[in-house]
């Protein structure tokens, strides 16, 4: 399933992905999940959870760039 369309980011490839150790903030920075349209950001924050602390200190947080976020 295409969660990402605007770079061809698959829920598999996610899941996969955070099942090997990385971060929601680290898949969004190799992939640009989240930074194209941004209508895939909500959804990515509300399936696989919100940027951990040491994420939102260092400023990798996918609310730290100008996404907008649509309904």
């Amino acid at each position: 399933m295409i969660i990402c369309y605007c770079f061809q980011v698959t829920k598999e490839e996610i899941e996969s992905r955070i099942a090997n150790g990385e971060t929601l903030a680290g898949i969004r920075a190799t992939t640009g999940l989240g930074y194209g349209c941004g209508g895939c950001a909500s959804l990515a924050e509300r399936a696989w959870g919100v940027e951990s602390a040491s994420e939102a200190a260092n400023g990798s947080s996918p609310r730290a760039v100008g996404v907008k976020i649509f309904p």
